[in-house]
């Protein structure tokens, strides 16, 4: 899967901007310039964006109460400082309001790209997902969604639903190879357990109004998911 991080960076290095601009705009970095720092960096649509990049000659009071704000907009959103001049105190303040990597701006450009790679890596796994029919299934945040309403399932049904994602009439999950997973998951070794899990999967995908797709028993022996074209 490529994902496109889109970035919003705040500079007071306009030529750093361009380099790392460059740099990440052919690995999946899609870069938006931010203009002044406080307040019009808050008046971007911050929810939509993967990372914030600041680049500044050193720390200052705005730019902590400004990355203080991002995070209670965006609490997942990625934030990069990269500074000329940093101090032990300098940092301590940096994470303490919410930046997830400090760089000097000495830093070699293909160490900081590297490391936002990796933050990409992260990214696409934390937003995996599958299309079943007319839902969209978060592996990895394990929710159900469709029509923006959102289901969320636990660990065990999460796993219990990707195994079913991948069944067909012909190559179904069986009665055996469910227990064995919910032995692993929850202790349960009973067929009993089998059907309160995919009665839990049913109501779950039921309440989103995924019609596109049932959850199918053939012959007692085991389960497959039906995807209506």
């Amino acid at each position: 899967m490529i994902l496109c991080v889109k970035t919003l960076f705040y500079k007071e290095t306009f030529f750093l901007q361009d380099l790392y601009e460059d740099e990440l705009s052919d690995k999946g970095f899609e870069i938006h310039s931010a203009t002044d720092v406080y307040p019009n960096l808050l008046s971007y649509d911050l929810e939509n964006y993967d990372l914030l990049m600041y680049e500044g000659e050193k720390v200052t009071l705005e730019i902590l109460r400004v990355i203080r704000e991002v995070r209670v907009v965006n609490p997942v959103m990625g934030i990069v400082c990269i500074c000329d001049i940093l101090t032990k105190q300098d940092l301590m303040e940096l994470y303490r309001a919410g930046v997830d990597k400090v760089f000097l701006d000495s830093t070699d450009i293909d160490i900081v790209v590297a490391e936002l790679r990796s933050f990409k890596r992260r990214l696409e796994t934390l937003n995996y997902r599958l299309t079943i029919g007319d839902v969209s299934f978060n592996v990895a945040q394990q929710y159900v969604e469709k029509d923006n309403k959102i289901v969320h399932l636990n660990p065990t049904e999460a796993k219990l639903l990707l195994r079913l994602a991948d069944s067909t009439a012909d190559n179904i999950v069986t009665n055996n190879e469910i227990i064995h997973l919910l032995n692993q998951a929850t202790g349960y070794d009973s067929s009993r357990g089998t059907k309160v899990y995919i009665y839990r999967i049913r109501k779950k995908l039921n309440l989103i109004h995924a019609n596109k797709i049932e959850i199918k028993n053939k012959y007692s022996n085991g389960y497959y998911l039906r995807v209506e074209e």
